[in-house]
């Protein structure tokens, strides 16, 4: 015998509308469990759940496949990613490393210094690349060796140049802006001046007030001016 209910109907609900004698087969027969059973597993809310479950099920299954085929993929960049962070790790290292001597070598050696080596450099370098010139153009090298070793000294000497204005241009600006004079007020008289009036002033007075003017030719050609020789007193 089977159980049905409605679609929107509860256990409590179903019962309602059995009988006493259905009641009590359903409670005395020996297969109340699966009767039981039955009637829970017509009802629409159970059939959603295990319709939910089942989807699911699948679900993951899938998720979990398409993991599974994605595994070595995550393997290769896992290890890609371990490789590139040590390689990071070992080149922050070596930056440190050079910094650090970069450092101990600005404390040795001063601007001036290190721009009077690099000139003599890229003058040795200019130097080293006409002499290989030279002896291409009197046949003691061959085209091929003049090429290699022409090529390579040029392009160094010009490195170097290059260098030498970057560090000229540098040294320069910081002259520049070291060279900044603090202003200094004018030294006051001597205070033997100021407390007696009658002391030598320490500059010259003239005797005879004479505006002062710029001399006319007549008194350039008689050996004249128009003003008095200063006088101490």
């Amino acid at each position: 015998m089977s159980y049905f209910c409605a679609e929107d109907s509860s256990v409590s609900q179903c019962l309602q509308h059995f009988s006493n004698d259905e009641l009590k087969n359903i409670l005395n027969d020996e297969h109340s469990g699966t009767k039981l059973d039955e009637l829970v597993a017509n009802l629409s809310q159970v059939k959603k759940l295990e319709s939910e479950r089942e989807m699911l099920i699948a679900s993951n299954k899938s998720l979990a496949e398409y993991n599974i085929s994605r595994e070595p993929s995550y393997r290769q960049l896992r290890q890609s990613l371990v490789s590139s962070h040590k390689e990071a790790t070992d080149l922050k290292k070596e930056v440190e490393a050079k910094k650090e001597k970069l450092e101990e070598i600005n404390r040795q050696t001063s601007l001036d210094t290190t721009l009077a080596l690099l000139q003599t450099a890229s003058a040795e370098a200019e130097e080293e690349s006409e002499t290989i010139s030279n002896k291409f153009l009197s046949s003691d090298l061959t085209l091929d060796a003049f090429l290699t070793n022409f090529l390579d000294k040029r392009k160094l000497s010009h490195l170097r140049r290059i260098k030498t204005e970057k560090l000229m241009e540098y040294v320069r600006k910081n002259c520049v802006s070291s060279q900044v004079y603090p202003m200094r007020p004018a030294p006051p008289p001597p205070s033997s001046y100021s407390m007696n009036r009658n002391a030598m002033p320490p500059y010259p007075v003239l005797t005879n007030q004479v505006p002062l003017g710029y001399p006319s030719n007549t008194d350039l050609q008689q050996n004249h001016f128009p003003f008095s020789r200063p006088n101490y007193r």
